[in-house]
């Protein structure tokens, strides 16, 4: 599947270069028509590949290449600079290094358990920038997109949990709680990349999936620094 991936990257820089970065509520970017059309269907039968490690838990199947192509390496990378590049405003340092993503294709159903309102945040690294591929068939399912909240209280400390060794609070502790205000829901639509960093308030929910809503399938490419 990623072979040819690299024949993808002057398609894939127009679309980051001509995205406008979003700041509200917080920094992010949602682009549109990530890769070329044969490509993204190409993607979306990366259940075919042998190349995948899988797991089955918190309602999730996750799927991990077990090793990476260089040429994939080399893309990614490339990726990685370009997105650096958009949100080096609020980056903690301006890295220069190359830096391959890891690649984690989800599938999504009604027993998903991950639910709560979440930071990304990690042990291992002060920067990550996270791109979630969305991977649906058609518009029918736009309203499992990303949630978007802004906190409107006055004491984070009291709502939210902060495990040891971290930098700053990263879940909310009452999924009720009236301060964590839903700015938006971004799209679930086909061949769309929603792109996030981790900063200390960018909250956000994967969504709540009804039966009816069948799978949600989507491509998650990190890079950590």
């Amino acid at each position: 599947m990623f072979t040819d991936i690299i024949n993808q990257y002057s398609h894939i820089e127009q679309r980051i270069n001509d995205t406008q970065l979003l700041l509200d509520p917080w920094p992010h970017m949602y682009i549109t028509e990530v890769f070329t059309p044969d490509f993204y269907r190409t993607i979306q039968g990366f259940e075919k590949l042998e190349s995948l490690d899988y797991v089955h838990e918190y309602g999730r199947k996750s799927y991990t290449f077990n090793q990476y192509d260089p040429e994939y390496e080399e893309l990614t990378s490339k990726m990685f600079k370009l997105l650096a590049n958009k949100f080096s405003e609020f980056l903690v340092h301006k890295p220069t290094e190359d830096v391959p993503a890891t690649a984690n294709f989800w599938v999504d159903n009604a027993d998903l358990k991950i639910n709560d309102i979440h930071t990304d945040l990690f042990y291992d690294t002060p920067i990550a920038i996270s791109g979630q591929i969305y991977l649906p068939d058609d518009l029918t399912q736009k309203h499992l997109g990303t949630e978007l909240y802004r906190y409107a209280g006055d004491d984070l400390e009291a709502e939210t949990h902060q495990d040891e060794g971290l930098p700053y609070p990263h879940a909310v502790i009452d999924m009720d709680s009236n301060n964590f205000e839903m700015v938006r829901r971004v799209p679930f639509y086909p061949n769309c990349m929603m792109v996030t960093i981790n900063t200390p308030d960018s909250w956000h929910r994967a969504p709540t999936i009804a039966v009816e809503d069948g799978e949600r399938r989507s491509l998650m490419l990190r890079w950590k620094v």
